[in-house]
């Protein structure tokens, strides 16, 4: 069996309920080592090993000393290993991932699961914004695989590396379809939302289209992390759900949205579809290999509205029921995931 060193940056509560999905498929094919930061809670389950490390808290580019010395003590807690793969965690993680691969004289695995890009764009000074493009520029370039999680992705690392056959096939995550099933549609129509509450994920936007549509019933789950304005009164914010209990928000909406600016492969829409619901998104938000079953929209306020405004209770149930076939049929399983992600490893180490 593989050896592989996974280090789980930022396993919060939520992150760690969608982590352990992708892990479990991956340490059933490998032996599989987790280190995680000691400012955590502890983490036992027994198809993995997980080892706690110091958090590392000075994350700038002149102290590359005392990063060597920190990669260092993690090689020696963690011991030895044939891969270590990793995350597009943040810049400075990947920095510490590829630190850590190369010491140890081991292939690094990195998988591209998001837009980190398309955050800096929405959060940073230009100036820090530069830095960590050059960063994350940097330990892209450093890595011996990059497994992006979809198409565009992969188009988009292309671009950005020196050498693009470094870029491997996509390999999407997967949706758990017996957490996730199909349930009943509400007695009344409503729309939901489920994640980060974040100028990139066009929530701001999405609190325009409620306030244009009052007579549309809207429900909110999620962090919220930056927001301009409230909610209206016909959004019901819910606040945060762990994530055993998303299928029960998911069934509480007859139908989800997604304004996003840009997505990988949206936990969202698998989700939705899982459970039986139809999305409303913009072309950004998903790529080519995971079709809208549902309603797509450029991110136009009146295009929106109009979309809204037509909704009804038959429609959205034949399209929920639409989308759980999709999926059910043409979307890879977590078995998939694991299968493909050995095959990786085997090659790499």
């Amino acid at each position: 069996m593989t050896k592989v060193l996974f280090p789980a940056w930022n396993m919060d509560a939520i992150n760690w309920a969608r982590l352990r999905n992708t892990l479990r498929p991956i340490a059933e094919r490998n032996d599989l080592v987790v280190i995680y930061p000691d400012h955590l809670p502890e983490v036992k389950e027994p198809w993995a090993k997980f080892v706690r490390i110091p958090t590392y808290r000075d994350f700038k580019l002149t102290n590359m000393f005392s990063l060597t010395e920190y990669v260092t003590k993690i090689i020696m807690k963690a011991g030895d290993f044939d891969v270590l793969y990793c995350f597009s965690s943040g810049p400075f993680f990947q920095l510490i991932a590829v630190l850590l691969a190369t010491i140890a004289n081991k292939p690094c695995v990195m998988h591209i699961n998001g837009h980190a890009a398309l955050a800096r764009k929405f959060f940073m000074e230009p100036l820090r914004k530069m830095q960590e493009d050059a960063v994350d520029t940097l330990g892209l370039n450093n890595v011996d695989a990059i497994v992006p999680i979809s198409s565009h992705l992969r188009d988009v690392i292309k671009a950005r590396v020196i050498n693009p056959d470094l870029v491997l096939e996509p390999v999407p995550f997967s949706v758990d379809l017996k957490a996730f099933q199909l349930g009943p549609m509400p007695s009344k129509l409503c729309v939901g939302y489920a994640g980060r509450i974040s100028p990139e994920k066009g929530t701001e936007f999405l609190l325009n289209v409620m306030t244009e549509t009052p007579d549309t019933k809207y429900r909110v789950a999620g962090p919220i992390e930056k927001m301009k304005g409230k909610f209206p009164d016909n959004c019901n914010y819910t606040g945060m759900f762990e994530h055993h209990e998303m299928p029960y928000f998911y069934h509480l909406n007859s139908i989800m949205t997604l304004p996003s600016h840009g997505e990988g492969i949206s936990a969202l829409i698998l989700e939705s579809y899982a459970c039986g619901r139809a999305v409303i998104a913009t072309p950004e938000a998903h790529p080519e290999e995971l079709p809208i079953i549902g309603y797509e929209a450029p991110r136009d306020l009146e295009a929106w509205k109009k979309v809204i405004q037509k909704l009804t209770m038959v429609k959205v149930a034949k399209k929920g029921i639409e989308a759980r076939k999709w999926i059910e049929e043409n979307w890879p399983s977590w078995d998939d995931f694991g299968i493909r992600m050995t095959e990786i490893f085997e090659v790499e180490k």
